[in-house]
């Protein structure tokens, strides 16, 4: 987990392609902290590569993680590349679990 809050800090610092590279390093060896995912996810819908963040929830979901955020995220990002019908239904997956 110090590794997801040392990648927030370096985003915070304005330093993202470090933080970036450093979550990336972790997913590519299978973390399976979700934080990672859902932070490198959001700063990729962020900065417009809605693809590349659905790839990055994909290997999330690959490697077991995954949570309600992660979850959240994944519903941002179909709406983002206009798939509306799947956004809402994984909205509605969502809250059918709590």
């Amino acid at each position: 987990y110090t590794t997801a809050i040392r990648a927030s800090v370096l985003a915070a610092l304005g330093r993202g392609g470090e933080a970036s590279a450093l979550r990336m390093a972790e997913i590519e060896r299978g973390s399976r902290n979700p934080a990672l995912y859902s932070d490198e996810a959001k700063a990729l819908l962020d900065a417009g590569d809605a693809e590349g963040a659905l790839g990055v929830l994909d290997l999330a979901e690959a490697n077991g993680a995954t949570d309600s955020y992660t979850t959240a995220i994944r519903a941002s990002v179909l709406a983002a590349l206009g798939r509306g019908a799947d956004a809402s239904a994984t909205r509605r997956a969502t809250s059918s679990r709590r």
